[in-house]
């Protein structure tokens, strides 16, 4: 399906376009009265002239604030969420037919995934608590500041990844696109970003970092789909880009919790 004001190329279930906003379902409604009632004037459903203009140079562009607005209200990136976790390779193919918009996947993709991991750390360690010196210890700034770092790393470590894979790129015959391969380590990290609801259950965060690897599948797909990489350097690029995304990850996650314990654990042992 196209929209009608932008034609982007759009999955039959989405309500609004993810380019630039336009309600959709208000057509499909439309067009299906016309359908039962054909003596109706038909809807107008090209854009002419200078309109057609307009809206390739906008959907070529990058995203404009309003239009970010408008992809999270449509909820369309809870379907871009599921769809990428349950399907990835056909998701990616829907991914490739999209222009590359770096504003869209940090305010509209990663802002509302790191919600997941800033709650979860947040509740998990001040009203859950966790064992410190054979005891149970709940600490409110504890909680806080880990999960503001958890927010954080969600929007660090897909630019730091995607800065250092677009720098790589040359050696495998890869032309550089910081905009493209932002979306490969954005929606790669995904499944990492969901597992952190982990942080909940006591004794079973460790699964947050175990499921996350779930991700290495989304890489795969991803560097074969959006990436185009050739079959001989497709194996070696592959493994580059799961060391690089998932090394950023965890790298910039430990070395926030070194410091957040090198803070916080002497006033607890000593409380």
């Amino acid at each position: 399906m196209l929209c009608p004001k932008c034609n982007a190329v759009l999955n039959d279930s989405y309500k609004f376009c993810h380019d630039c906003g336009f309600r959709v379902q208000d057509i499909s409604l439309k067009e299906s009265i016309h359908t039962e009632n054909p003596n109706e004037e038909p809807l107008q459903t090209t854009i002419p002239g200078n309109e057609k203009e307009e809206a390739f140079s906008s959907a070529s562009s990058d995203v404009k604030q309003e239009q970010t607005a408008s992809y999270v209200k449509s909820r369309n990136t809870f379907t871009r969420m599921k769809n990428i976790l349950v399907r990835p390779k056909s998701e990616w193919d829907v991914i490739d037919r999209e222009k590359p918009k770096v504003l869209r996947l940090i305010f509209g993709h990663l802002l509302i995934l790191s919600v997941i991991p800033f709650v979860s750390a947040f509740i998990g360690y001040w009203l859950i608590g966790r064992p410190v010196n054979d005891r149970w210890y709940r600490d409110y700034h504890y909680g806080l500041s880990s999960g503001l770092a958890c927010f954080l790393i969600s929007f660090i470590a897909p630019v730091i990844a995607a800065i250092i894979i677009n720098n790589i790129c040359p050696k495998y015959n890869i032309a550089k696109g910081f905009k493209l391969i932002m979306r490969l380590t954005a929606y790669s990290l995904t499944p990492m970003i969901i597992a952190n609801a982990f942080f909940l259950i006591p004794y079973f965060r460790f699964m947050a970092f175990v499921l996350g690897l779930y991700g290495i599948i989304i890489i795969w797909f991803g560097t074969i789909k959006i990436m185009r990489t050739s079959k001989e350097k497709h194996l070696v690029f592959f493994f580059a880009c799961c060391g690089i995304i998932l090394g950023v990850y965890y790298v910039i996650y430990l070395a926030a919790k070194i410091i957040i314990d090198a803070f916080y654990l002497p006033f607890i042992r000593n409380s």
